[in-house]
């Protein structure tokens, strides 16, 4: 059955909202001239404290050019003046109210590089009985919803379906490939190996934490691996980036299967198992044995022990049967005499 691994990827745009009411009380005492503005409280929206915003309201209109209309608008403010705001999205709603009914509101969604936006003609005075409530108030409220960040997350899952099919992402022409490449593996050797955190991140949770928390590998754009050799390495990216082993040899797939356990890489350990279960002879099923159980591999060291069993009088003269030290594969191979001698009676 074929095993094919589906990934599904999600971003999300986390956001802070508020909604922020503003009352002018007593206003038909107020007196202003043309450019002369009334400034709200000022607020902040989530815990960001650099983050603030007032609501600015000129009575007789921002200019001369709009003389005769309420102006309004929304200022981005910081606690620091002479220091440069910080660029912020908002989307909201800036309605007028009167007696808990909508007069007038218009929508923005801003880039806040500049420090306002807003109307020049947000209400015509020879309306503003529609606006001044039965208490002699004016009421401005505005909705806004600040994006804070984006929280991106992986899903992956194998699937042993050959009759559902998924469209997938190759990645083939970037495997050992330098361009757009973002880390490189330094071996034992010296030999450096180009490759891609996203993807090194997708395969493995051990490379995904060397990548992304506070370690070294992650501040020098590099992974240092000593104990593996190039050759195993190369395989171990091979199947990362192609879902391939080139190499069916016995030594070589035992070397690739504890590389694909220290690394937390599961479906190349099915696919070790699966080439180990295909390739078991009286010269290697011992070795293939003795790595099932060090890698936790069950199918395959029942596979192993199975094949002892049914060939037992090929390995009692072996030296190799001779000089089994591992306590595990001794016992198995006793439990295959065992099974042997009773199936003979």
């Amino acid at each position: 059955m074929a095993s094919t691994q589906r990934i599904n990827a999600t971003t999300t745009a986390v956001t802070d909202k508020c909604i922020y009411t503003w009352t002018i009380e007593n206003y038909r005492v107020i007196k202003t001239k043309v450019g002369e503005f009334i400034s709200s409280p000022k607020f902040g929206i989530g815990s960001d404290s650099k983050k603030n915003f007032e609501l600015r309201l000129y009575p007789e209109g921002g200019s001369d050019e709009v003389a005769g209309f309420i102006s309004l608008f929304l200022s981005y403010l910081t606690t620091d003046s002479p220091k440069k705001l910080d660029r912020v999205i908002c989307k909201g709603m800036i309605s007028a109210i009167n007696d808990e009914n909508v007069v007038h509101k218009f929508k923005t969604h801003q880039d806040y590089a500049d420090h306002f936006w807003g109307r020049l003609k947000f209400f015509d005075l020879k309306n503003i009985d529609k606006l001044i409530s039965s208490k002699n108030t004016v009421t401005i409220q505005c909705e806004l919803e600040v994006l804070k960040e984006y929280k991106s997350s992986l899903d992956s899952k194998i699937i042993n379906n050959e009759s559902e099919t998924i469209d997938q992402v190759k990645f083939d022409s970037a495997f050992l490939c330098k361009e757009f490449s973002d880390v490189e593996l330094i071996t034992s050797d010296d030999n450096s190996i180009p490759a891609h955190r996203i993807i090194l991140a997708m395969a493995s949770p051990v490379f995904k934490a060397m990548l992304t928390h506070d370690m070294l590998e992650r501040k020098n754009n590099s992974v240092e691996i000593i104990d593996t050799p190039y050759n195993i390495l190369i395989e171990m990216l091979r199947y990362i980036y192609t879902g391939e082993i080139i190499s069916t040899k016995t030594d070589i797939v035992l070397e690739i299967l504890a590389v694909a356990d220290k690394y937390q890489i599961d479906n190349l350990k099915v696919k070790c198992e699966k080439i180990l279960c295909a390739e078991l002879s009286t010269e290697n099923a011992l070795d293939i044995m003795e790595a099932a159980l060090k890698y936790n591999v069950k199918n395959l060291e029942n596979e192993a022990k199975n094949f002892v069993t049914a060939h037992i009088q090929l390995f009692v003269n072996t030296e190799k049967f001779k000089n089994i030290v591992d306590p595990g594969v001794l016992h198995n191979v006793i439990q295959s005499i065992s099974n042997s001698l009773k199936k003979s009676k």
